[in-house]
């Protein structure tokens, strides 16, 4: 019985290690060069693929309420008033888009603005993946440059996620002026707790082990 249960126990670790290698795989695989924003340049590459985005308006979430995300497995979420110059392909296959996404009556309208010019556009309102393949019918039904919604888009790049991530906490911090005294009570003792925390990590580092220092206040 023991023996049954061991064996059970080594090809479940043995089916997470693969899981974990794989994973590991898949994110070393995938790059995202940029010095973002900087510049407005972001250049990504997976597995012998690669886009260039030239990033035109960044783009923000909407509240909960409203935010759309696209189809499963991957659901990213979809940002409003968000614009981006994507290329891709090589020589006579280049192809250069520029992309939009705005709400509109608290639905995502999806466009695709295409030509040497920018001159011809592709709108929908279901998914990325029905206005890419609009583009595609009209536009690279004959080259070799079909390629998904998502990376047309770059709703995957972690990059303007993490960007419009940390300006929607930013704006969600009220004002020290318009605080009451419990929430300025709350940040005090969270930075705080932050201070004490890193002195401890410091100290082991700078002093003695018989050594027992002490933070008295912070000024």
């Amino acid at each position: 019985m023991q023996k049954k249960k061991f064996t059970k126990l080594c090809k479940i670790i043995t089916w997470f290690k693969k899981l974990f290698l794989a994973s590991n795989l898949q994110m070393s695989d995938t790059q995202e060069i940029h010095n973002y924003p900087f510049d407005s340049i972001i250049n990504f590459k997976k597995s012998g693929h690669s886009f260039s985005y030239k990033i035109i308006k960044e783009g923000t979430y909407p509240n909960k309420s409203l935010l759309a995300y696209t189809l499963p497995p991957n659901k990213y979420r979809i940002p409003d008033d968000y614009m981006v110059e994507t290329t891709w392909g090589r020589s006579n296959n280049r192809c250069v888009v520029q992309c939009f996404i705005n709400y509109i009556d608290n639905k995502p309208v999806f466009q695709i603005w295409f030509g040497k010019c920018f001159e011809h556009v592709v709108s929908s309102v279901r998914s990325v993946t029905d206005v890419t393949n609009l583009f595609h019918k009209e536009y690279t039904s004959l080259k070799k440059t079909k390629t998904s919604g998502i990376y047309l888009f770059g709703l995957h790049l972690k990059t303007l996620e993490m960007a419009r991530e940390g300006k929607r906490r930013a704006h969600i911090l009220k004002p020290i002026d318009q605080c009451g005294n419990s929430t300025l009570t709350k940040r005090a003792m969270s930075i705080g707790k932050h201070i004490l925390a890193e002195f401890n990590e410091k100290t082991q580092k700078l002093y003695n082990l018989e050594d027992v220092p002490a933070l008295e206040s912070i000024c």
